[in-house]
């Protein structure tokens, strides 16, 4: 096993942004995955953009030191 092992490749950093009015979309009292609406709106032409994040554009506090150099990037500290 390897502590947490370097990879280099894409991932879906699972955020996603919607307009207002895409809630209409979404069906009610039902469980609807945000790729089934993502698809729906690429079938029906309409316009899905994506921001890659890169590994210098976001800090991670997962642990007290990790936290300690984020408030230290960002200048709070």
């Amino acid at each position: 096993m390897v502590e947490k092992p370097e990879y280099d490749y894409l991932v879906n950093t699972g955020m996603y942004i919607l307009e207002p009015d895409c809630l209409k979309d979404i069906p009610e009292n039902t469980s609807y995955h945000i790729t089934e609406l993502i698809n729906q709106y690429i079938e029906n032409g309409e316009k899905i953009g994506v921001y890659p994040v890169s590994e210098n554009s976001w800090l991670d506090m997962g642990q007290f030191t990790e936290m300690e150099n984020m408030l230290e990037k960002l200048g709070v500290k």
